[in-house]
């Protein structure tokens, strides 16, 4: 077992701090780090970080979770603290290991911290005393190119299937409501596809395919448009096609029962996994 400590200064090299100010930044880091407890596999509540060990200064404390954890937990929280501190490069990856509140929160903590105040966080590891902490400093640049990371857009091509929405015929865009994730796409077209596009809505229960140069949020993966180069529409099945299918292939499943069949395939792919 181990323990999530770190130690933070405010305002270094000054005399004291705003209270306001002091208030103000406190909240924020405590949001940030329990958030980042969690992440790292605690399972830390509101009130479950403590100060001590204050010393003199502008500001300067150890603070500690109340509670033991897996050293694995420690360690994670700590390369969470490098990750961030260290952020750089706008055009840096974040990847899935830091959940969105966890990404979020950091940035709002560049909102409370001026353009010349440093934010110091000291890492300390497992098994080491206080006074050998490793320093990471956080500013508002640091936040703001965790921020440019965070929201920047994603393109690629791909395909996607939905059901027509509104189309607004002077707009050049319709709009298609993706059947995964129920969300609405806005959907670009070329002038060249305007009667291509009219035909897809001769059927207004179809289902479209199109495929294009699709832009996504690359931290929630959400769809935000695609710039279409082919699209088709399929009529859905009804009730009395789609039961045609049941029966096509009799010799399919062997001497086994379709149930038997499934469990046969999923166990089989299971094995491939180990």
């Amino acid at each position: 077992m181990a323990r999530i400590r770190l130690k933070i200064e405010l305002n270094p090299g000054g005399v004291g701090v705003r209270l306001d100010k002091l208030a103000k930044i406190s909240t924020e880091v405590e949001k940030f780090i329990r958030l980042l407890a969690i992440d790292a596999g605690a399972s830390p509540q509101l009130g479950d970080f403590v100060a001590k060990d204050f010393y003199d200064g502008s500001f300067g404390s150890v603070v500690e979770y109340a509670n033991n954890v897996d050293a694995s937990a420690a360690v994670k929280f700590n390369g969470g603290l490098r990750f961030f501190s260290d952020f750089k490069d706008p055009h840096q990856y974040i990847n899935g290991e830091y959940s969105p509140a966890t990404v979020r929160q950091f940035i709002e903590l560049g909102t409370v911290i001026e353009s010349d105040e440093v934010v110091k966080l000291g890492i300390i590891d497992a098994d080491t005393p206080t006074d050998s902490a490793e320093w990471k400093s956080i500013t508002k640049l640091t936040t703001l190119n965790v921020d440019a990371a965070y929201n920047q857009e994603y393109r690629y091509d791909g395909a996607l299937q939905g059901k027509l929405g509104t189309w607004y015929k002077d707009s050049g865009y319709f709009n298609l409501r993706e059947l995964s994730s129920a969300e609405l796409v806005k959907c670009f077209y070329r002038p060249d596809m305007y009667d291509e596009i009219y035909r897809l809505y001769e059927d207004k229960d179809a289902v479209v395919n199109l495929s294009g140069h699709v832009v996504s949020d690359r931290a929630t993966s959400r769809i935000k448009e695609v710039r279409v180069v082919w699209a088709k529409s399929y009529t859905p099945l009804s009730d009395v096609e789609f039961s045609r299918f049941f029966g096509l292939a009799p010799d399919l499943t062997g001497d086994l029962s379709t149930s038997e069949f499934i469990d046969k395939i999923r166990d089989d792919g299971t094995e491939d996994l180990h």
